[in-house]
């Protein structure tokens, strides 16, 4: 007999398709926590996450997601295209609706890149931010 098995969180798939290994950099561009988190729970200590985001009280939503996982992240409080961050020091970017516009002709190694709430010429610009590897999700 053919039994169900609970699916995934949404989470533990965008973390699956965000693709990050232990020891590499990722960069999440616009403050989600929890995904925040798990990234950096990945990572570990010989690898580095980091969130920008400038939104008040992005900060402290970050740090509780951090402490609750027990995971290691930097965060800078600025808008992400006001960051003085070398985009090459980064194997993976997360890049978000609200920051599609300020990245425009960075590129990244990888680029992960949550289509909900994008138009497709967001879509299609944040998708320009990959070099190599790009995963589309949402």
């Amino acid at each position: 007999m053919f039994g169900l098995k609970k699916s995934e969180s949404s989470q533990a798939t965008a973390l699956a398709m965000v693709g990050a290994k232990p020891g590499q950099s990722v960069v999440v561009l616009g403050a989600d926590g929890p995904l925040a988190a798990a990234i950096g729970l990945v990572t570990g200590l010989n690898g580095r996450t980091v969130v920008v985001d400038g939104a008040e009280g992005a900060a402290a939503r970050v740090q509780a997601a951090a402490d609750n996982a027990g995971a290691l992240l930097e965060f800078v409080s600025a808008a992400p295209a006001a960051t003085t961050l070398d985009a090459a020091a980064f194997d993976v970017a997360v890049i978000r609706a609200g920051e599609v516009w300020e990245h425009k002709g960075v590129e990244y190694d990888a680029v992960v890149v949550d289509r909900a709430g994008m138009t497709p010429a967001e879509v299609y610009l944040a998708a320009s931010c990959a070099a190599h590897e790009l995963v589309v999700v949402g």
